[in-house]
């Protein structure tokens, strides 16, 4: 018999690194043993929607719980009542509702945490909830070790599970030339980007002003890679100024191809695997020293650098321009993120809450 796990998310199963995760460990489940059915907040139909219905999943469209947390918790209890297992990924211990009501139901209650910091009202909430939310748990998991000190209160039985596709990262001339070609990109131009979500975690605006000055410079061209919040207000400031804008692409790997150097001034990471997955392609990587973990410090071509002052990163990244990179990497140096062996761990987790 196939056993069910129901996934809640924090948010819709769009294109971002928990989404991500989640989609590649589902294709490489054993599915004689296990399916995945999806929780979102979202009402419009998700990106990741129709490959989850060819695989056998479902996706359940419930309302944001912070604006109808009653009519939310009579949607949730009444299809947490066909699960045996709860698999909560969080960000923060506002998840400490789920948790509640499916332990209340009986159920066995999976956490997994996806963040390592959060600001102002959230952290408040997470400070409040905290203790409780862990009352409720059954099994912890946590991308990192910052993600499971955030999010637990004792770290001594969390299970670190995160991975991807790492041999998906490593670096194609063909999808260079292909990605270039389709951006309009010459073989000549040194071509500077960022591949995330353009949300506040991940400072776009900060990111932004870097291309701005980087583009005044000649030969160098810049893009963004992704959807959110701020790709609106950006795009329409600087719509003109030769930064290019491709919102959520289908397969974002070939698009590092295409690039020469990758920048990510992040505010915090449960982990940062976009960070990896560009150092896997061999580029040139500038992230902050304010949100980049030391698990994702792999690569001697990977750049921290303090969001204190601006002209540091200009200057890095200009100077360091004409230097050679080798973007043929080892990846066994990257096989603790194995999504094979990471899905297999997930697993052998499921199987133990239902025996």
């Amino acid at each position: 018999m196939v056993e069910r796990i129901l996934q809640i998310l924090p948010g819709s199963m769009n294109m971002g690194g928990i989404e991500r995760f989640l989609m590649e460990m589902y294709e490489n489940l054993d599915k004689s043993c296990y399916q995945f059915d999806f929780v979102v907040h979202s009402p419009e139909e998700n990106y990741f929607e129709a490959e989850i219905q060819k695989m056998g999943g479902r996706v359940y469209h419930l309302l944001p719980k912070a604006k109808h947390i009653f009519k939310y918790k009579k949607e949730l209890v009444k299809l947490m009542k066909n699960y045996n297992i709860i698999h909560i990924h969080s960000s923060y211990a506002f998840s400490y509702f789920e948790a509640k009501w499916a332990k209340q139901l009986g159920k066995r209650v999976i956490v997994h945490s996806h963040s390592s910091k959060q600001l102002g009202k959230k952290l408040l909430v997470h400070k409040l909830l905290k203790k409780g939310f862990n009352n409720n748990i059954d099994v912890k998991c946590a991308v990192s070790k910052k993600a499971a000190q955030f999010m637990f209160t004792k770290n001594s039985n969390v299970k670190l599970v995160f991975g991807f596709d790492t041999e998906k990262f490593t670096f194609s001339e063909k999808d260079r030339d292909d990605i270039r070609n389709k951006l309009g990109v010459k073989p000549n131009e040194y071509l500077v980007g960022c591949i995330a979500r353009m949300d506040d975690q991940k400072d776009p605006l900060y990111t932004n002003e870097i291309f701005k000055r980087l583009i005044k410079v000649d030969g160098i061209r810049c893009v963004f890679v992704g959807e959110g919040k701020y790709k609106e207000s950006i795009t329409h400031q600087d719509r003109d100024n030769g930064i290019i804008f491709t919102g959520n692409v289908q397969d974002p790997e070939k698009y590092l191809s295409a690039l020469d150097a990758y920048v990510l001034p992040t505010k915090h990471e449960g982990l940062g695997a976009s960070i990896v997955e560009a150092e896997i392609n061999g580029l040139k990587v500038y992230t902050s020293k304010e949100g980049t973990l030391e698990e994702v410090k792999i690569s001697n071509n990977l750049t921290a650098l303090s969001k204190r002052n601006m002209e540091d990163w200009v200057k890095q990244i200009l100077g360091d321009r004409k230097k050679k990179t080798q973007r043929a990497v080892d990846l066994q140096k990257y096989d603790n993120f194995d999504i094979v062996k990471c899905t297999k761990d997930m697993e052998e987790i499921y199987n133990r809450c239902i025996s």
